[in-house]
């Protein structure tokens, strides 16, 4: 090879290597900040959401319906993180429960759920039925401050759609919070007791069958986030849209991030911004 073909890959590589260790920097910046860390992901239609705690715990939220949660979490972390903590599912429905199983298989971690069999005979390894069956409202992570609390539909009735089955997560640091609403139905959205939230995740894509003024009401959040993908329902429907807007709530979508939209709290204030 000429000298100055030497010189070119000396360059390249030179190039490559300043960008992988500015990015891993950056990364590493974000993981050891004390911080809470809530990630929004942009993985098309469905739901997936990663939680970095002050004490650097990873708590999966779902991950929507392929194996795309991999590589936004791969835009997140540093690249010698290779395990996450817990992966919390709310539903068994493919554009909730795939990636998660991807991240899983990929990751680790306690899976906890809330179906007490295996719905629709799914072909995935996941455990079913055993001792991370949710059944009733509990804690499933806590440390200091910060507590992540599960609530399953307390009425079952497993011949119905998987939506009634969905379990809502709970996220509570200091005076912040955030509720994750899965595909949650109007029935299980009237037994929610929790007020005054800062952030909510906008039930079902914002599909209009499960807006329930009363719900979103007594919540009252300033923020709330749809996520959601290219898809033939509509969503979010219109008139989900003009209802959180009359009620001067600040909306985001994940379909309007490249990678995710990311919020960082201290457990008093938080901001949002989008990557």
């Amino acid at each position: 090879m000429s000298s100055n073909k030497w010189v070119t890959a000396l360059i390249f590589f030179l190039i490559c290597s300043v960008i992988f260790v500015y990015k891993e920097y950056s990364k590493f910046i974000n993981f050891t900040d004390g911080l809470l860390h809530v990630y929004f992901l942009n993985i098309g239609q469905g739901d997936g959401f990663l939680i970095k705690t002050p004490d650097k715990k990873l708590i999966l939220i779902d991950g929507g319906p392929d194996d795309a949660v991999l590589f936004r979490l791969g835009e997140i972390l540093p690249f010698w993180i290779n395990k996450i903590s817990i992966v919390l599912i709310s539903h068994f429905h493919k554009d909730h429960y795939v990636g998660g199983y991807y991240a899983y298989k990929a990751l680790g971690g306690v899976v906890y759920h809330g179906s007490a069999n295996n719905p629709d005979n799914l072909q995935v390894d996941f455990p079913f039925g055993d001792s991370s069956l949710i059944e009733k409202a509990s804690i499933v992570y806590e440390e200091a401050d910060l507590s992540l609390i599960a609530y399953p539909p307390s009425r079952r009735n497993f011949s119905s759609s998987e939506n009634d089955e969905t379990v809502l997560y709970y996220l509570v640091y200091k005076d912040f919070d955030v509720l994750f609403t899965g595909d949650a139905t109007v029935p299980i959205q009237k037994e929610i007791d929790i007020a005054d939230v800062d952030i909510l995740k906008v039930p079902h894509q914002g599909s209009r069958y499960d807006l329930l003024p009363s719900f979103v009401d007594q919540l009252s959040p300033l923020d709330a986030v749809v996520s959601v993908g290219p898809n033939s329902y509509g969503h979010p429907h219109k008139e989900v849209l003009d209802f959180y807007r009359s009620r001067n709530i600040n909306l985001h979508r994940t379909d309007e991030s490249t990678n995710f939209i990311l919020i960082r709290s201290n457990g008093f204030s938080y901001n949002f911004s989008y990557h």
